[in-house]
């Protein structure tokens, strides 16, 4: 995985979904 390479917003919204995604699981999951 490079610096920029393997980033993009996927992936940001993964890691940084972690935590309102057990607030609001539906919301991840119905998508």
């Amino acid at each position: 995985m490079g610096k920029n390479s393997g980033y993009s917003a996927k992936d940001i919204e993964v890691l940084e979904g972690l935590q309102p995604i057990r607030k609001r699981p539906g919301m991840y999951i119905g998508n």
